[in-house]
Order: structure tokens, then sequence, then C-alpha cells
């Protein structure tokens, strides 16, 4: 198994350092526009692997080493003005980024999984799909996973119910215009009944995120994790089901992008979409999410 992330920034490294230390492939190759920080990541890295004898190769290279990898991870990115924290400011900046490097990495591993973390995360994994020509199961951005286990880190907190017992989604836009499934919040079986103290709870789950981000002026520690959870599920092949962004298949009458819906993921990256039912409202808002990721779209392809 051999994988290569693009982007070694915070997002990036910390991803690496996940996958190191679960050990997720044999050969691992870093990239950045940085050659020395690549290399010094991967040295790092390296030695880090050592300390528990691993036997896992680290590269620091160019897209030229990444060449025949079985998952490709983009973190890569352009700055942002300090103080600035909406996703879409990016949309531009990386949309250019992306049309430059991503059909580079699919000339060179045309059987890769693309995974995508570049932000903003729906637009450039729907922009993803089109500069590629990948099929649509092997192109998934890390969508609302996190916010997902945040919400049910927060409902565990209130219902005493550990967090692997509880089933509730956060599904749309990885953004301001996600998605909570309140109707259907589940206890181990058992309906939850407070919808309105669950959207609250959503509510203060999806404000964390921009909490770190607004006092670190980024975050890292969290989306390596997630990142890792659905690298973990395709080269083991777990078949294991998570909201990941992807393109839509008409579930709510939405087509034409990608956004975060239930997926099982194993090892040829998405295996089937699940429909959860959806209430009116649940329906509309998610609706308008996609609109608002189409929206931003349209600035990316324009860039």
């Amino acid at each position: 198994m051999k994988i290569s992330i693009f982007g070694m920034g915070r997002v990036g490294s910390s991803i690496a350092a996940a996958l190191v230390s679960e050990q997720l492939c044999k050969t691992l190759v870093l990239v950045d526009l940085n050659r020395d920080l690549a290399r010094a990541e991967a040295m790092d890295l390296h030695h880090a692997a050592c300390v528990g004898g691993s036997p896992m190769r680290i590269l620091g290279g160019d897209v030229t080493d990444s060449a025949d990898s079985d998952i490709v991870i983009v973190t890569a990115s352009v700055s942002l003005p300090p103080g600035v924290t909406d996703r879409n400011h990016y949309a531009t900046g990386n949309g250019a980024l992306m049309r430059k490097l991503l059909p580079e990495i699919a000339r060179r591993s045309p059987s890769a999984i693309l995974l995508m973390l570049s932000n903003p995360m729906d637009v450039l994994t729907s922009y993803a799909l089109e500069v590629t020509g990948f099929p649509w199961e092997r192109v998934i951005g890390s969508g609302t996973l996190l916010d997902t286990a945040r919400w049910r880190a927060a409902i565990s907190g209130y219902t005493g119910v550990h967090s692997n017992d509880i089933r509730a989604y956060i599904l749309g836009e990885h953004g301001p215009h996600m998605v909570p499934l309140v109707s259907s919040v589940n206890l181990a079986g058992e309906l939850a009944d407070d919808v309105g103290y669950q959207r609250e709870l959503a509510r203060r789950a999806m404000e964390e995120g921009v909490e770190v981000f607004r006092i670190r002026g980024y975050t890292n520690h969290a989306i390596a994790r997630a990142a890792a959870m659905i690298v973990g599920a395709i080269v083991h092949d777990s078949r294991q089901t998570m909201p990941v962004s992807v393109w839509s298949d008409g579930y709510a009458g939405i087509d034409g992008v990608c956004l975060s819906l239930p997926c099982v993921i194993g090892r040829s990256g998405v295996q089937r979409i699940l429909h959860p039912a959806l209430s009116d409202d649940e329906r509309e808002q998610l609706r308008s999410s996609a609109e608002s990721i189409r929206t931003t779209l349209a600035l990316c392809r324009g860039a």
C-alpha cells in the first residue's frame, strides 16, 4: 500500500503522523512546494517509526515520487489573511491550485483513491471529479465525519450513552450549511424525543471547530484522526459507514455536486451510499446546502 500526501502544513503533517502511528501503509510519500520541508517531515516521521521498529518507507519528494499511489490525500492550500474563518474564501485560490495539481496526480496515479481535505472541501471534491476524470467512487472528501463525531460526543455527554451506541449524522456541506438529522437520532435503538435540544447540541458542536480555528488559527489533530479513519476503512476493507463528501446520486432531489452522505467505505472507495429518512425541514435544508456548494463551485471553476 502506497499513500501520498500533498501539502505539509499542519493538517498534512498531522495526517502523516497518524498514518505512521497506525501503520496504514508500507510506503508514505510527502509532497510540498517546499521540498526541504517535505524532506524534514519525512525524516522526522522515519525516526518516529524507528522507535517502534516499523518497516514503513517514508519519503519527502515531489509529484513524480507519488506515482502509482493507492491513495492520494490532498491538503494543499493557498493561505488566507489573518482572522478569516470562512472556508469559502479559499475557493478562487484553491480552485486555481487544484486545476494545476490534480491532473498531474491523476496522470501519475490513475488507479488511486483521492481523499480531499483542502477547503472549501465539498466544492473542491466536486471540482476534483471534473478535472481528474476519476469515477465518483474513488473521489472522497472528508466531509462531515468530524462534525458528526463532535455531535455524537455532545449527545453522549447529555444522555450518558456511549458515543459508539449513538446513531446520529450531520450531512450536507462541511460548513455553515451543514444539516444535523435531528429527526432520527438513535440511542442504541431508542429514538431521541428531545429534538429541540438535539439541534442545540449540534449547533454547539459545530461552533467548537470554529472556536478552535479562531483561537489557534488552524485545526489539525481531530481532522487528521478523521482522515486516518477513512484511510483505515479503505486499507482494511472494513465497509464502515461514515458521512463523507461524495457525488450525490439524486438523494433528496440533489445532483451535480459533492456533499456529505452516509457512505459505506471499503477497499474500492465508496461502495454504497445510504439514504436515511428525512423530515421535510431536513430535506429543504439539505437542498439549500447543495445550492451553497453549487454557488461556490462556480467561483472555483472561474478562478
